[in-house]
């Protein structure tokens, strides 16, 4: 089932879009909607913690930036799928700074909105059933990839460190276990994989994540990073 929430501080515009997701989609889904960002916000730390899939996002709101508050849930909510929707077409060229994962006009076209939902549908599917195998000591120990936030080599060790800041080591190369990994990693460093989920920004010599962690972009993959950090946005779109 996916779940779905709508923040708009217009409550009319909340209740159509409702009224066109119901139109549009015909498999399971719940909606949660709120027009008070409060509200929200405690919500989604809360009762929704972990559980929602996709946020449809206005980016035009009277009490807050809409891509300002989509930078604070991406904190605690890193793989949280959010849409931005807007009747201004001037925010499309500054809606990478947000990370989205799709972008809407107002009013919202029936057919954009449903080729959206299937998109975020798929990815939410292919990220609960993702995994990286890896032994640990005499064990078979199973990872979703959408918990890892990133991997360092330190010699002939790997350290994948976890969402929750739980710290995996395994004896093996990081190429190995870089072919195990989805699109959505990198290999921004000789020793670094870093899951572009979890970056808040890009500087050219380091990523930054949500954690507040600095991953380092090595001089000689800086070329191919950016690009790949590119890709990966105008894949969300």
């Amino acid at each position: 089932m996916l779940k779905i929430g709508i923040y708009d501080d217009d409550a009319q515009m909340v209740q159509s879009l409702t009224r066109k997701i119901d139109e549009v989609w015909d498999s399971e889904y719940r909606v949660y909607t709120w027009s008070n960002v409060q509200e929200m916000e405690s919500c989604l730390m809360d009762d929704l913690r972990g559980e929602l899939d996709v946020l449809f996002l206005d980016i035009q709101l009277n009490d807050t930036n809409g891509i300002a508050l989509a930078r604070r849930i991406a904190e605690s909510c890193p793989y949280l799928k959010i849409v931005y929707f807007t009747g201004y077409i001037e925010y499309c060229q500054s809606i990478f700074d947000g990370k989205p994962s799709g972008f809407l006009l107002k009013p919202v076209e029936a057919d954009r909105l449903r080729s959206t939902l299937e998109r975020v549908a798929e990815e939410v599917e292919q990220e609960r059933t993702s995994c990286l195998d890896v032994q640990v000591q005499k064990h078979m120990l199973r990872i979703l990839t959408r918990d890892i936030q990133y991997l360092e080599s330190q010699k002939r060790i790997v350290r994948i460190v976890i969402r929750a800041g739980d710290v995996v080591e395994v004896y093996q190369k990081l190429n190995v276990l870089a072919e195990q990994l989805p699109e959505n990693f990198l290999r921004c460093h000789q020793s670094f994989l870093v899951n572009l989920d979890y970056v808040r920004r890009f500087e050219g010599d380091h990523f930054e994540l949500y954690s507040g962690m600095e991953i380092p972009v090595s001089k000689q993959r800086q070329k191919a990073t950016r690009e790949g950090f590119y890709r990966y946005i105008e894949g969300q779109l």
